[in-house]
């Protein structure tokens, strides 16, 4: 369990990040 909570953990960070970071342009791709 630790493990899937991870794995849904990380890329939910690393997508918000590269939203905030790409902005409209990350979100348009």
């Amino acid at each position: 369990m630790r493990l899937t909570r991870t794995n849904v953990t990380l890329p939910e960070e690393l997508m918000r990040e590269v939203d905030e970071l790409a902005g409209p342009r990350g979100r348009s791709a």
